[in-house]
């Protein structure tokens, strides 16, 4: 009894003591504690029963012995590896690591966290245009650098972070051009700052690099070229895509600090906010003071990860959707009156597999208020609108599935056209001209143009880097679907350039 007595002690007791030791003990494994507890309940001292014949027991526990050592020789056998299988090993490892590739850029400094980044690219190109008998602008079949890019980028502090990035030979003003100069903070990961020579954050082939597109030349309605020659008012003249200021930019949503937001991906929603002169550093000041200040808002409903107009490596899904605003503050005006320009804007991409599909619809305008508009005297308010899709997709070709790339756009553009919210009375005379001057255009260049482009893109790794090479051909047919006002006062409605086809190679360190 008293033996009894103990057990049913003890087996009341237990329970308590193993609960203050796991209390004691912080950050064990669970499974520790159910170890020792499987350890105390076979130290506990059992009553002794009569003594029995114990002969058949222990050659029942030989023979379960036996059976239990042959079978764990036979998973052993099992487990170790065959002679395949230790053969195949070191020919997958190296097929692997064959197809890791250096990234872009080269450290030609590097200290603890901080370094610095040599990058840049070449673009060499040849372009045929098909001259019409009713063109009046020179031919432009010829061989020329499009881009001679080189950059500097690094970081000298988690905090602090710089990029100088120039064109050694612009082919347009025949000297060496800056592209970006300035410095960034990245302090938090909603509020990162930039000062200096900046990409103003609207149009998104504006902001990424010029080696990333997906074509040779932008589409008429980034570029503000119909025809392949500058429209006479193009709308983007007002709204430069590099120009001195400052920019912040960061997430909105979600956020991680939250427990409930810890593993949804980062940048679902970001913001960027740019103040800049709203002049262009090539052409130099205007007449009156002047500013521009641009917002673009993004939704990455998959994170962020930047845009590219095609990517191979993506195996996830990526989507981005962005909303753009610009407004230049008294831009190009000749009185003393403001006259504001403004620009709106949505684009987006969506890549997966080797397969990428992009867009943007585009609105410069350039009009006054009522007070400039009522005026005897006026700049004439005028916009630019056009929209463009591109779609591109790899070719599934064994050894060569992200070396050949084919690609087609479609766009459609109108640089020159009235202002629909006009202030001018409809009886005054400045209304009548105002009205001849628009309908139909006076420019060839003027014209609304639908352009139709097909091409292939070749990529090639050299020196364990990735695309390192990259041959583009493209071709273009060209309709323009409004007619324009000649010199004697009559209607024509003809083709000026019809199509043209470019070939660039590009080399990108």
């Amino acid at each position: 009894m008293k033996i009894k007595f103990l057990v049913l002690m003890i087996a009341l007791i237990l329970p308590f003591a193993i609960v203050a030791q796991e209390d004691d003990i912080v950050g064990d494994d669970a499974f520790d504690s159910f170890s020792d507890t499987e350890e105390s309940e076979e130290s506990f001292e059992q009553e002794p029963e009569p003594e029995k014949d114990t002969a058949p027991l222990e050659k029942a526990e030989s023979e379960k012995k036996e059976t239990e050592e042959k079978t764990m020789e036979q998973a052993e056998k099992k487990e170790e590896p065959s002679i395949e299988t230790v053969e195949k090993k070191p020919v997958v490892k190296p097929i692997e690591e064959k197809k890791e590739v250096v990234p872009n850029g080269i450290k030609v400094w590097e200290w603890n966290n901080m370094y610095v980044k040599l990058g840049g690219y070449l673009q060499a190109r040849f372009e045929h245009v098909n001259n019409d008998e009713n063109n009046e602008a020179d031919s432009l079949d010829k061989f020329y650098l499009n881009k001679a890019r080189l950059s500097f980028k690094g970081q000298l502090a988690w905090w602090s972070h710089f990029k100088i990035e120039f064109d050694v030979w612009d082919y347009k003003t025949y000297s060496m051009v800056p592209v970006e100069v300035y410095a960034g903070f990245p302090l938090i990961r909603y509020f990162n700052l930039k000062a200096g020579l900046i990409k103003v954050p609207i149009v998104y082939q504006n902001m990424m690099s010029g080696s990333g597109h997906l074509f040779a030349e932008t589409p008429m309605v980034v570029s503000g070229h119909v025809t392949r020659t500058k429209s006479t008012h193009s709308g983007q003249k007002n709204f430069p895509s590099k120009d001195e200021g400052v920019m912040i930019e960061g997430d909105i949503f979600p956020w991680p600090e939250l427990t409930v937001f810890k593993n949804w991906p980062k940048g679902i929603l970001r913001y960027y906010f740019s103040i800049t002169n709203g002049d262009s550093f090539k052409a130099g000041a205007s007449k009156n003071e002047k500013f521009m200040y641009a917002f673009r808002g993004e939704l990455n409903p998959f994170g962020y990860k930047g845009i590219k107009e095609s990517d191979f490596s993506l195996k996830d899904p990526y989507m981005t959707v962005a909303f753009n605003f610009a407004k230049n503050i008294d831009s190009n005006s000749n009185y003393e009156k403001d006259k504001d320009a403004e620009m709106f804007g949505v684009d987006g991409y969506m890549g997966w597999m080797g397969i990428a599909l992009s867009g943007g619809w585009y609105l410069w305008r350039s009009a006054g208020d009522k007070a400039y508009e009522s005026m005897d005297y006026y700049d004439y308010a005028w916009q630019s609108m056009g929209f463009f899709i591109q779609l591109a997709g790899f070719l599934p070709i064994p050894k060569f599935n992200r070396n050949i790339e084919l690609k087609v756009r479609y766009q459609q553009y109108d640089p020159f056209s009235e202002v629909s919210a006009d202030h001018r009375p409809e009886d005054t005379e400045e209304y009548t001209d105002y009205a001849n001057f628009f309908v139909p255009v006076t420019h060839l260049t003027d014209r609304e143009a639908r352009v139709i482009t097909a091409g292939i893109n070749f990529y090639l790794d050299l020196m364990g880097r990735k695309n390192l090479i990259k041959a583009s051909f493209e071709y273009s047919w060209r309709d323009e679907l409004e007619p324009f006002m000649n010199s004697d006062g009559d209607k024509v409605k003809t083709q000026i350039r019809n199509d043209n086809f470019i070939f660039e190679v590009q080399l990108k360190l």
